[in-house]
């Protein structure tokens, strides 16, 4: 509450108690900085902007532009805990111990005590996850932003899982689950689209707002619609660079928290809320929730993923794991040019599973040319690469694949020349082949002519996101990837990682000193100057290349020269 709402009523009070959060839903100020400062000068509280006064008002809360009454409270109350004026309300028993970590470890830095337990009632859901949409937002009449795509996937995927819902919590759905977008446009547009279900009274008294709406309040599940798209140059849930908007969103789901929407806004490598909004959802592969539903024939939700008529005999469903695998297998082995495949995650599993490897090698040998794009962060656990994507990575390369990494990678899509586009929900190069492991996917096949302009469309959309690292072996070379010295500097590790891959090389033999003095001399800087690479050590360049580029972190970690690590990546030094 803003400061001179709460004075009056407090003028009338010998004592007052309250209770609030400065870090959830700042006030609503009436007046700006600029007026709530020529107000005080004015009334000869302060002379100028410099004054201490003006910063000690600014800083304790006091602004009719800027300030709080719990800010206030804090600095004039005489309660204090542990040194702390008023007292911190530690013990948390809302949420779940996994949806609260994302508040406790950015907003309150560890201070609350976690007592909720980790056991959703709907073991069906996770704690917390999302569902990639590709949409894009719009600008309203009032200026208020929008995302069709968005707002048709959540009311689609409400109606589905209603049922199953209310019977996991005993309640009806206005009672289980609440909807929050920071725009009102997008509450308009859901509430619009929620109206038009055939059980649509049932959804009638169900929260769908700002998290204004959200704020004291607690459900089941909240499902948060962001709303923004790559192209967007700001994302209003972080406005200033606050948690606050997102912590009330958070800390209101009791036992699933699910963000729908375009997953490329958020960049786990940024220490920004939405950055570490997403290093928190993207920490499990088991936090992506399957988006088949958005590929179901009949489809209202086809057009806002792929550009091209709904009943367009080009176009085509697949719902199968022998659908998919068929269709992948047969791409390379048909395409005449190109093939490019869009897979998140990978896995060496997958790729033996399906004997992929000996058909991409004699794609290659053809002349065709196998783009793979992959995410950079998705496939890691506790900052390391998980070792099943590390061998896939490198069987790739080794099979003469351009490997592309790319910051935000979200969407499963197959191109083959430009007569072909396969886009849903089905991991390429990861998903389960085992029929009792795998999950129901749903895919689109577009056939030309209507697949070339979507896969035009799909090009630049790659295009435009950050490369971070591009892995390629020209046919007939014994290397481990062209020019990767000479990419733009990159940086993907914690430091636990290069010390774990240190401490690894530490413990690899080194050579024996009765060599020449001159090489002596050169070891004495490079310990393992000249001697036979062997496997392991090739194999731990190659998990290096997969967080760095730096080359004095090669020469550090392996002890070798740089040009002793050029020739052996790249196949020349200079």
């Amino acid at each position: 509450m803003s400061p001179e709402l709460a004075v009056p009523s407090f003028s009338l009070a010998r004592q007052a108690i309250l209770v609030g959060d400065i870090e959830q839903i700042e006030p609503i100020w009436p007046v700006t900085g600029q007026y709530s400062f020529i107000n005080l000068r004015r009334s000869g509280v302060v002379t100028s902007s410099k004054d201490p006064l003006y910063a000690f008002l600014t800083e304790h809360g006091f602004l009719s532009s800027s300030g709080s009454l719990m800010k206030m409270a804090r600095k004039s109350g005489s309660y204090q805990v542990d040194g702390e004026r008023g007292a911190f309300l530690r013990e948390h028993r809302r949420c779940l111990d996994s949806i609260i970590a994302y508040c406790n470890d950015y907003v309150y830095h560890g201070r609350l005590l976690p007592l909720k337990g980790d056991r959703p009632k709907y073991a069906a859901l996770p704690s917390k996850g999302y569902v990639h949409v590709n949409g894009y937002s719009q600008k309203g009449k009032t200026g208020s932003r929008f995302n069709e795509a968005e707002a048709a996937a959540i009311v689609k995927w409400l109606s589905r899982e209603k049922r199953k819902l209310e019977e996991a919590y005993g309640k009806p759905i206005p009672q289980v689950a609440a909807i929050v977008t920071p725009f009102k446009a997008q509450e308009r547009l859901l509430r619009k689209l929620l109206s038009g279900l055939p059980d649509a009274a049932d959804f009638v008294t169900m929260t769908v707002g700002t998290v204004h709406s959200l704020q004291g309040a607690q459900y089941p599940l909240v499902i948060f619609s962001p709303v923004n798209s790559p192209d967007d140059t700001s994302c209003f849930m972080e406005a200033g660079g606050k948690y606050n908007m997102l912590n009330v969103a958070v800390s209101r789901a009791q036992y699933h928290f699910l963000v729908f929407g375009h997953m490329n806004i958020f960049h786990p490598d940024r220490d920004t809320p939405s950055g570490n909004l997403a290093k928190w959802l993207f920490d499990s592969q088991q936090s992506e929730i399957s988006s088949h539903f958005l590929y179901q024939d009949e489809d209202p939700l086809l057009s806002q993923s792929l550009d091209v008529p709904r009943q367009s005999a080009a176009v085509c469903r697949l719902s199968t794991l022998e659908a998919h695998t068929d269709i992948l297998r047969q791409a390379l082995q048909t395409a005449r040019r190109k093939v490019v495949i869009v897979s998140p995650f990978l896995s060496i599993r997958a790729l033996e599973s399906d004997h992929l490897l000996p058909l991409i090698q004699e794609a290659v040998e053809r002349g065709v040319e196998v783009v793979v794009y992959t995410d950079h962060y998705l496939d890691k656990k506790n900052g390391l690469w998980k070792e099943e994507s590390l061998q896939a990575r490198r069987a790739l390369v080794e099979h003469h694949v351009s490997l592309r990494v790319l910051k935000g990678i979200h969407n499963k899509t197959l191109v083959v020349d430009d007569r072909l586009l396969v886009e849903g929900s089905f991991n390429w190069l990861s998903a389960r082949r085992n029929k009792d492991d795998a999950r129901h996917e749903c895919s689109i096949l577009v056939q030309a002519p209507a697949a070339t302009a979507c896969i035009d469309q799909l090009m630049q959309e790659l295009e435009a996101i950050d490369r971070e690292a591009l892995f390629y072996c020209p046919p007939k070379q014994k290397i481990l990837c062209a020019d990767f010295f000479c990419q733009p500097l990159y940086h993907n590790y914690w430091n636990s990682v290069l010390t774990h891959l240190r401490e690894r090389a530490s413990r690899l033999n080194l050579p024996e000193d009765s060599n020449p003095e001159p090489l002596q001399e050169i070891r004495k800087k490079y310990p393992r100057h000249r001697a036979a690479w062997t496997d392991e050590e090739v194999q731990l360049v190659w998990e290096l290349m997969n967080y760095t580029n730096d080359l004095r972190v090669f020469t550090d970690c392996l002890q070798r020269s740089e040009r002793s690590i050029r020739y052996k990546v790249e196949g020349t030094a200079p």
